[in-house]
Parts: C-alpha cells; sequence; structure tokens
C-alpha cells in the first residue's frame, strides 16, 4: 500500500484527538472479506496498557464501530465510535497517551462477538511531530516541491503538472501494493521479481494450476518462499509432488482431521489417534468476582436439560433465574459470563421474566429464549427474548402456545423452538404428552401432530438436524419408550425399548449420526450407557469401561465432536466430582477426576463452548458462584507414508 501523510503545519508532539485506522480482515479460509462485494461488520477497538492484559485495570480505552470491509481492507477512524458498556471512553484520544507509560499503548481488535485477533499493535511515537513545524521533507534539495497538484491530479518528482490522477517520475519503491491490479497493464515479467510471501489469501482458489508452473515461469520470477502451498490449486500440487517425488518413505504428519483426503491423495495412510495437549482444569472467575450472580442451582431434568436452562451464544455464557440451595426461592435476574476475560456483566431486570425454576432456554444465534418453569407454587406458561447486544427483554406470544409447564424439553432445530412433554396442570402429578413449536422470527406457534408417547418429566431429548428424538422419562411410574419427531413433516416414529430399561434423568447427546445415553434413575441409579441409530432405528449397548464410574444420575454431559463427557451427577446419596470420556469409534472410556474446587457436581448450571466444559459452583455446601472449566485433549491423527 502506497501512503502519504501530510502533516498540519500548526501540529504539535502532542497526539490527535482522532485517529486513522486501517486493517486487513479475511475469513477462516484465508480469503479477505469483501471480495466481491463490500460489506459491513462490527468491530471493538480496545486500547490496552500490555500486549496480554484482560483486566479492567490494563485498559484504557473502547469502542465499537461498524466499518465498510472491502477486498479485505477497512478504515476506522478511532475516537468516532460508540461506548461499550461500561468500558473507559473517552471521543478525545489525547487523555488516552498521557502518564508515565503512555509509550505502552496497544490496540486489540474484536470482529463481532468472537475472540480478539492478536497479536496485539502496538503504537509508537509519531514521527512527524519532531519536524511537525516545518515542510521541508516535501521539498527537494534545489527547493523543488516534490508534490504537484493539478484538478484531481497529483504528481510526484514530476517538472510539469500530472496528467493521471497519480504520476510518478523516476524509481517507485514500496512495501505493499493494495487493490485487484485490474488496470495494472504494460508490466515485463522479465522486469518483475516478486518477493515476500504469497499466501492463498493473495491468490484465488484454483488460480495456480499444474500447467502454470511450466517453463518459462523460473526461480528469477519467483523468490524462495513467496508462493504458500494453500495458494496452489490441488492439479498444482500433484504436479509438484510427482517432481519432487513426495515425501520420503516413513515419514510421520500430524492431522487434526481423522478423515484427512488431502494426505490420502499424497500415499498418506492413518496409523491411528494421538493427543496435542493433555486435559486443564482452570478457574475462570474466583468466588465473589465483580458483578458475579447471586449462588443458584439448576436443578431436575435430564442432563443435557440442565445444560438448556443457560445459554452459549458463542463467546459469551447467559445465566438467568434458577433457584436457592432447597429450592426455597427462585430468581428472576441474570449475569453473561466473558470466558475470554474472566469477567460478568449485569443485565437488564426490565421487563424480564417472573422468577423461575425448572425451565428450558435456547440461543437462536442473536437472542435468548427462555419459557415456562415452576415458581415456588405455580406452573408457567410465558416466555421471553433477551437480546444481549441491547440489553433488552421483550415479549413472546401467547397464542397457540402450549400449557403451562415445568421439567419439559426445549429443542432449538436451527429456526423454532420446540416444546414438548414436561409437568403442570390442574392437578398434582399430571404431565403432558404434547407440546408446540415457536418461530421467534413471525413470534408464532404452531401445533404438533398427537404423540405415541405417554405424558412425562425428566426425559432426555436431542436434536438430530432434522428430528428431535425423545427417551425415558418419568410419568407416575418410570419409562423406557422413545419417538423421534420430525417438524418438517409433523410425523412421529415409534422408537424400541432402551436396553438400559426404564429410567428417569439420563443424561443424552447426538454425536452425528447417533444419540448416546448414559446413567438415570429407576429408582435407584442406572450403570452404564446405549447408543441409538435412527436410521436404523436400533439400539446396542456400549462396552462396560464404564465400570470405572458409579452408578448414578442427573450427569453432566457434552459431545466434543469426537468424544462424550459424563461428569459428575448423583447416586441418591450424595454428589460426585468425577467423569469419563467415551469413544464411539473405539468404543472405549477414558476417566478421570475434578481438579478444579473439591465440591460436588450436580444440579449446577453448565455449558459446553465447543472446546472447554465449564460450570459455576458445586452443590455441596450451599454452592459458589466461581466458574470452572475442562478442556479435554485435543485429538490429533497420524498419517505415515508407507
Amino acid at each position: 500500500m502506497l501512503a502519504f501523510s501530510l502533516p498540519a503545519p500548526a501540529a504539535t508532539p502532542t497526539p490527535p484527538g482522532k485517529m486513522a485506522f486501517q486493517g486487513f480482515l479475511s475469513d477462516p479460509a484465508g480469503q479477505p472479506l469483501g471480495l466481491a462485494n463490500p460489506i459491513k461488520t462490527n468491530l471493538t477497538f480496545r486500547i490496552w496498557r500490555n500486549a496480554t492484559g484482560t483486566t479492567p485495570g490494563e485498559l484504557v480505552w473502547s469502542e465499537t464501530q461498524t466499518v465498510v470491509v472491502e477486498q479485505g481492507q477497512y478504515t476506522a477512524l478511532l475516537g468516532n465510535g460508540a461506548v461499550v458498556g461500561t468500558e473507559p471512553n473517552t471521543n478525545h484520544l489525547t487523555t488516552v497517551f498521557t502518564g508515565a507509560d503512555a509509550s505502552d499503548r496497544f490496540l486489540g481488535v474484536t470482529v463481532g462477538t468472537g475472540a480478539e485477533i492478536r497479536p496485539r499493535i502496538q503504537f509508537f511515537a509519531s514521527p512527524f511531530a519532531q519536524f511537525s513545524g516545518a515542510s521541508t521533507m516535501l521539498v527537494g534539495a534545489g527547493g523543488t516541491s516534490l508534490l504537484k497538484a493539478s484538478g484531481t491530479n497529483l504528481g510526484v518528482n514530476l517538472t510539469n503538472a500530472p496528467t493521471v490522477p497519480l504520476e510518478i517520475s523516476g524509481t517507485l519503491k514500496a512495501t505493499n501494493f493494495v487493490g485487484s491490479g485490474a488496470q495494472l497493464t504494460g508490466v515485463s515479467v522479465s522486469s518483475v521479481r516478486l518477493t515476500g510471501t504469497i499466501t492463498a489469501s493473495h491468490i484465488a482458489d484454483g488460480a495456480l494450476t499444474g500447467a502454470k508452473l511450466a517453463a518459462p515461469l523460473t526461480t528469477a520470477q519467483l523468490a524462495d518462499g513467496s508462493v504458500g502451498p494453500g495458494a496452489l490449486s490441488s492439479a498444482a500440487v500433484a504436479t509438484l509432488a510427482a517432481q519432487i517425488g513426495g515425501v520420503g518413505s516413513g515419514a510421520i504428519v500430524v492431522s487434526t482431521n481423522a478423515n484427512n483426503t488431502t494426505l490420502a491423495s499424497l500415499g498418506f495412510v492413518n496409523i491411528g489417534p494421538a493427543t496435542l495437549d493433555g486435559e486443564t482444569f482452570t478457574v475462570k472467575a474466583f468466588v465473589g468476582a465483580p458483578n458475579a450472580p447471586g449462588v443458584r442451582f439448576a436443578i431436575y431434568g435430564s442432563g443435557e436439560s440442565q445444560a438448556r436452562q443457560s445459554a452459549w451464544t458463542g463467546s459469551k455464557w447467559i445465566i438467568w433465574g434458577g433457584t436457592t440451595a432447597g429450592a426455597t426461592a427462585n430468581y428472576n435476574d441474570g449475569r453473561i459470563f466473558d470466558p475470554a476475560l474472566g469477567t460478568w456483566s449485569v443485565m437488564s431486570s426490565v421487563n424480564a421474566p417472573s422468577a423461575r425454576r425448572e425451565f428450558q432456554t435456547a440461543w437462536t444465534g442473536s437472542k435468548m429464549i427462555v419459557w415456562g418453569g415452576f415458581s415456588t407454587s405455580t406452573y408457567l406458561g410465558d416466555g421471553k427474548l433477551y437480546d444481549p447486544a441491547t440489553d433488552k427483554w421483550t415479549n413472546m406470544s401467547s397464542v397457540n402456545a402450549p400449557g403451562a409447564r415445568q421439567r419439559y424439553t426445549g429443542i432449538w432445530t436451527g429456526m423454532e423452538f420446540i416444546v414438548w412433554g414436561g409437568g403442570g396442570g390442574p392437578q398434582a402429578g399430571t404431565t403432558w404428552n404434547d407440546g408446540a413449536i415457536y418461530n421467534p422470527a413471525t413470534d408464532t406457534w404452531r401445533p404438533m401432530a398427537a404423540s405415541p408417547l405417554s405424558g412425562r418429566i425428566d426425559h432426555s431429548a436431542v436434536w438430530t438436524g432434522t428430528e428431535m428424538i425423545i427417551q425415558g422419562g418419568s410419568s407416575n411410574v418410570y419409562l423406557d419408550d422413545g419417538a423421534r419427531y420430525n417438524p418438517a413433516t409433523d410425523t412421529w416414529t415409534p422408537m424400541p425399548f432402551s436396553p438400559l430399561g426404564k429410567a428417569t434423568y439420563q443424561g443424552a447427546v447426538w454425536t452425528g449420526t447417533e444419540m448416546i445415553i448414559y446413567g438415570g434413575s429407576n429408582p435407584g441409579n442406572v450403570h452404564g450407557g446405549a447408543r441409538y441409530n435412527p436410521v436404523s432405528n436400533t439400539w446396542k449397548s456400549i462396552s462396560p469401561g464404564y465400570a470405572t464410574l458409579s452408578a448414578r444420575y442427573r450427569v453432566l454431559v457434552a459431545w466434543t465432536g469426537h468424544e462424550m463427557i459424563i461428569f459428575g451427577g448423583g447416586d441418591l446419596a450424595t454428589g460426585l466430582r468425577d467423569g469419563v470420556r467415551y469413544n464411539p469409534v473405539t468404543d472405549t472410556w477414558v476417566r478421570f477426576e475434578s481438579g478444579a474446587g473439591t465440591g460436588n457436581i450436580h444440579d449446577i448450571f453448565y455449558t459446553w463452548t465447543g472446546s472447554e466444559f465449564m460450570w459455576m459452583g458445586f452443590w455441596n455446601d450451599g454452592g459458589n458462584n466461581a466458574v470452572y472449566s475442562y478442556r479435554p485433549p485435543r485429538p490429533a491423527y497420524l498419517y505415515a507414508k508407507p
């Protein structure tokens, strides 16, 4: 990129009140954002006292802006944005660069609600302030002006007025050019030598083919390492591999993909799994952290339904409602936890739902749904939507909504919220076998076809991508039947009975091809698990490696992408704090013991972030409001060249 900076004659060493900043954004594939058409995106800018700090004391200034990104490039005027919550902000940046540590300022940029882009950018003192009182830098040795302007044209080192938008006499040297280069003509390959690194973000997919690597392209035109392998088409890779003979026999490559087709095409064979690191337990926020919620619990329900009593947004964890130890009182307030910063923020209570427990939530992608539940004496059949971007609650329609209920299952399909089952009604012990489907885009409910299942509470439920699977639970008796519901066709499909027998309070996950259930109560503790395949409509048992765990119910569960985490739970006498990871591909188990805190882990708020298992507090000793996390080992796979 070629740029000129023209300081004003009255400039001083004092930093400006606003500063222009340019950046470059690309997607996960390395392609520049806004490549075809400009797009708008939200950026949060924060100025820190150091390169790694995350505490409020290390934050100097912040703001959020909506910028236009074109071919990866964007420009923002710092000091011209909006305030970020309660974070420090001033529209005059001069005060940001004061104090004994004024030279230590680092800019952090966050896209949307994602994690901050690292590393941060350090500010350095402007070299222009030293010469700001004179314009000698724009005058040649003979007193001739180096810049000439004519209308909208600019000339550099010219004796005559410029005739084009930018006209330069002499040699042009730049570290970076930005743009498509569509108008760049008349450049001879014989006179150009490319240096630096050309990565996949600079070359369109498939732009370099094997045929394009033939003569007359030689090393005289491409510097060493200037073309990265990600910018080559598969044909070019194959051509190069054939020319250099590929990787030698016996070589081993590590991949995070169990089915790496690229390595397979180059002759590599998957010889087994490995791990990139070990499991870790971390305290994400200590007891009594600023703005932390009051101690509370998420009681009853199956293991996975307890996870649905809070919401993970993709970057933050929303905890709302819940009950006290002993369920003597309920909450109607909430907090938002940022695991990247280890901080809590307070949610608005204006128009919030009434205090409740045993409800379900769903994250729509922009809002959290809260519906149903139980007060200290009443079943509830209302709900609200919470928008963390605006910190506002809005009402949900009650037209065609299902009857008031607790301990039901709430499933998010990607577009709609399915409410089914649960307890409530005019008489104690009444259970529901009906439900309804809510569309937040239209704020409407639609009915569901009659279910072949009897009414129940505390059953397990998972979403396959096309169907909701219901299994087990209890009414006046324990149940072992189940069924699948397809919201697109509004039809039910009965399932065979579970090999674990009649049980409630089980934990369930969806692997992508199967539902795995574990544990439960009937009324004793259930020991073991089973797998259900909806394609074949069959159950099968799993290996007895779970014997390393005692029988238990209401376990905390999560699916990591290749393993099922089974953690904590209760055994009717006490709470538990150990767990296992189950791999359905190898049908094997790995046991672990909680390395965070000493409490029992059940009936608490928890979530899976996509990489770590987070929970708040413990059940015993009245609980607490610390946040703990468990990160399982990252999987890897070894590929060898025979």
